[in-house]
């Protein structure tokens, strides 16, 4: 089964979710739609990500088909924020677990990491109105079919594909 915008719509329903086939950033675009009055729990997923982002400025590519890059638009209070990242990092432990993947560890401040490779990349980012926090986006990328074989990322990076050895749904 191939997910797409229908697909993904559905089974996030009733929340309000904008799908892309390619944006740059899924946190700038939940960031610009929170600004625009989205309400919490809103939803973005791209198939491609150009210019994703990580902790420290690093960059990040998503490829079309491979990984599930999403953000998640929270109303939450400035006192909250520091849980935020904490409960991305633990909500894609769960799922991963659910999934029967074992060796699922969580990488302080913002890595999931199976067998000790790296499968989820988290970046909560606030959102700021002056000296207001409107709330948080948390952003969560997850890697469900990426071949990291042959690549820098060979020894670091993982995908669900490749712990399981069976073909995943393609991700959009």
């Amino acid at each position: 089964m191939d997910l797409n915008e229908q697909r993904i719509t559905m089974a996030l329903a009733p929340r309000a979710v904008r799908y892309f086939d390619s944006v740059s950033s899924t946190n700038d675009v939940a960031t610009e739609w929170m600004r625009e009055g989205a309400l919490k729990g809103a939803v973005v997923v791209a198939d491609e990500q150009t210019a994703g982002r990580g902790r420290l400025g690093r960059t990040w590519y998503t490829p079309p088909g491979v990984a599930l890059a999403t953000s998640v638009i929270l109303r939450v209070k400035a006192e909250h924020l520091p849980q935020v990242n904490m409960m991305g990092a633990l909500a894609v432990t769960n799922l991963l677990q659910a999934l029967n993947l074992t060796e699922v560890s969580i990488k302080w401040p913002n890595d999931v990491l199976v067998g000790g490779r790296k499968i989820c990349g988290i970046l909560p980012e606030a959102v700021w109105n002056g000296n207001n926090m409107e709330g948080a986006v948390l952003g969560m990328g997850l890697n469900v079919r990426n071949n990291f074989a042959g690549t820098p990322l060979e020894e670091k990076a993982t995908s669900i594909e490749a712990i399981t050895g069976k073909p995943q749904d393609r991700a959009a």
